[in-house]
């Protein structure tokens, strides 16, 4: 319990130290940190993920300022729902750097800032509010044509729902991972012994073929 009020009471001194009137400000110390300037780069990130990202949400950041739990967010949401938002993304967050991280940062013990300065940047790319949902699918897409549209056919809504959630870059990045280098090799081999493959081979190859045959999508309508 003690190092979860810690990692909490540190945040918050950061917070309350970097940001101010709704903007990160340019600080040359940190109370209970000091005047190192690479810990002061690394505590600007992190005031920069949890105030200007999604990663927080409106509860969180009213606490790091210093407004009671039973205060913070949308009054129409209950006092607990609000306290369990923002314990949820303090949770979160430690979870990310570890119970201990601003302890070690504190002191350097074991801290290597360069590792963890690279992963406070992905999640701020990740949850940057002003980032659109169209930016997070790997492949290209048609460009809007600026018009206001307000509804879409349900079999529209469908697809788009479907390409935005089988083709995010989270998405396709986990399914990467999980192609071996043996299946490569094995469509590698495949494709290298078309005429001395076995009945069961032989099938593989005309499915991956088929799936693989280019169709003309542009004279589709």
């Amino acid at each position: 319990m003690e190092a979860k009020i810690k990692f909490n009471s540190y945040l918050k001194m950061m917070v309350r130290s970097m940001w101010r009137d709704g903007k990160i400000v340019e600080v040359n110390s940190i109370p209970g940190f000091g005047s190192d300037q690479e810990v002061i780069a690394l505590a600007k990130l992190i005031v920069e993920l949890v105030m200007t990202t999604n990663y927080f949400k409106t509860e969180s950041k009213a606490v790091l300022q210093g407004v009671p739990y039973r205060n913070s967010g949308d009054a129409s949401v209950n006092s607990n729902t609000r306290k369990s938002r923002a314990v949820f993304d303090f949770s979160r967050l430690k979870k990310a750097l570890s119970e201990d991280f601003f302890e070690r940062l504190l002191y350097k013990q074991d801290m290597d800032i360069s590792s963890y300065t690279a992963k406070i940047k992905k999640l701020i790319e990740e949850n940057n509010s002003k980032k659109s949902i169209l930016d997070t699918v790997a492949i290209k897409l048609t460009k809007g044509s600026g018009r206001e549209i307000n509804s879409i056919e349900e079999k529209d809504w469908g697809l788009l729902l479907y390409v935005i959630t089988n083709y995010s870059k989270q998405y396709m990045y986990r399914i990467e991972k999980k192609v071996t280098e043996e299946m490569i090799d094995y469509v590698e081999y495949l494709e290298n012994h078309t005429d001395s493959l076995n009945e069961k081979q032989q099938e593989h190859y005309e499915i991956l073929k088929r799936i693989n045959t280019t169709s003309d999508f542009s004279k589709e309508k």
